[in-house]
């Protein structure tokens, strides 16, 4: 189990939403169960899921994060430094 940060990356429009997960792989089937099965509560990133595809997703690590009670700072620093809570740029709300 490896947690961290990471991005979910629209490959269209270059769009994209960060997020914490305490298990990568665990946290990328999560997003594609809620995202196919038209659960996902980030109504943004449905939709652009819904319009381009999957196949036009990719997930990438930012960053490996060993103490777990760090994840919280450390999305917060790639969500600052990278604006995605900006329409546009990103998906976070």
């Amino acid at each position: 189990m490896v947690s961290g940060i990471y991005m979910l990356l629209n490959l269209v429009t270059e769009i994209y939403y960060i997020g914490q997960a305490l298990d990568f792989d665990t946290r990328w089937k999560i997003h594609i169960n809620e995202l196919n099965n038209n659960k996902h509560c980030n109504k943004l990133l449905y939709r652009a899921w819904n319009k381009h595809g999957q196949e036009n997703f990719k997930f990438y690590v930012l960053e490996i994060v060993i103490d777990e009670n760090k994840l919280d700072e450390r999305e917060q620093y790639w969500m600052d430094r990278s604006k995605c809570y900006e329409r546009g740029i990103g998906y976070n709300i």
